[in-house]
């Protein structure tokens, strides 16, 4: 009775918080302070999605996705939160089966008081988010962003563009990419002999930004997932660079743990050491 209390009050917010401890409110509010969940697009789920907002935690497990190894990891770590990139629920849930694998680690964060985190698009838009490290890899100059937010004058929004330090051939570009990456492949549009001057990037589903890229100059545009058509329609004029989506967006792992280090310095904070990228290549 006693463990079923205290998970209970931790999943409720009621347990005892005390001088060393920090809610998670407090946690994500550091994220929040880059990255507010008003810069979050309609369609998303950005937030809290599981727990109280005063569930007090000890720990905080970062990922890209929640997985069922990720919540193992943050039952066996002692993680009460875990924050991730990608929402766990973005769509409607109409039941919840625990055979599932989703259904399973539900009730398994249920279990253990573990609250969800999402930190979506709303940090995708963040001056700070996963584009300004690849801003900062090409070391880009004279930095807009590609796709304002309505009304923003901080550089927030969608995608980033600038100038290179120095010229680089297609292929140079595309070997820093794959190093700095880790991806198995990169797909693009084609080789012409372009030597690349200046360059567009956006983490993640990025190719709806190839007609703002065009007008900003750019030369190529480097994101983390496009369709077929998204190649057809960049040729001949724009060259199109595709990561991968996990390959491209991993990184916001990191930019969470300098959001949340940088105002609470002696809090717990991991990044997940079992997630991998879900696409495997053959």
């Amino acid at each position: 009775m006693d463990d079923f209390k205290s998970t209970a009050d931790r999943l409720t917010g009621t347990e005892e918080v005390t001088a060393d401890r920090l809610t998670v409110a407090e946690v994500t509010g550091a994220i929040e302070a880059v990255a507010p969940l008003r810069w979050q697009e309609s369609y998303d789920n950005a937030g809290l999605i599981l727990g109280s907002p005063q569930q007090p935690v000890d720990k905080a497990l970062l990922c890209t996705d929640i997985t069922p190894d990720v919540v193992e990891e943050a039952i066996a770590e002692g993680a009460g939160l875990i924050i991730a990139h990608h929402p766990a629920i973005f769509r409607g849930l109409k039941k919840i089966d625990p055979t599932t694998p989703f259904g399973n680690m539900l009730r398994r964060s249920l279990e253990h008081g573990i609250a969800w985190y999402a930190a979506h698009t709303n940090f995708d838009n963040a001056p700070t988010g996963v584009n300004a490290y690849w801003a900062d890899r090409l070391e880009l100059r004279q930095r807009a962003v590609l796709e304002p937010l309505p009304g923003s004058e901080n550089m927030a929004g969608a995608g980033l563009h600038g100038s290179l330090p120095r010229s680089m051939s297609e292929t140079e570009l595309l070997e820093k990419l794959k190093a700095w990456s880790g991806a198995a492949c990169i797909r693009h549009s084609g080789l012409s002999g372009r030597t690349i001057t200046h360059v567009g990037v956006c983490g993640g589903s990025g190719a709806f930004l190839q007609a703002s890229a065009r007008r900003a100059g750019c030369q190529v545009l480097v994101t983390g997932e496009a369709k077929y058509h998204d190649f057809a329609e960049a040729m001949p004029d724009l060259w199109l660079v595709e990561l991968g989506h996990f390959e491209s967006e991993q990184f916001t792992k990191q930019r969470f743990y300098e959001c949340i280090k940088k105002k609470f310095p002696n809090f717990a904070t991991r990044i997940s050491e079992t997630e991998r990228c879900p696409v495997c290549y053959f």
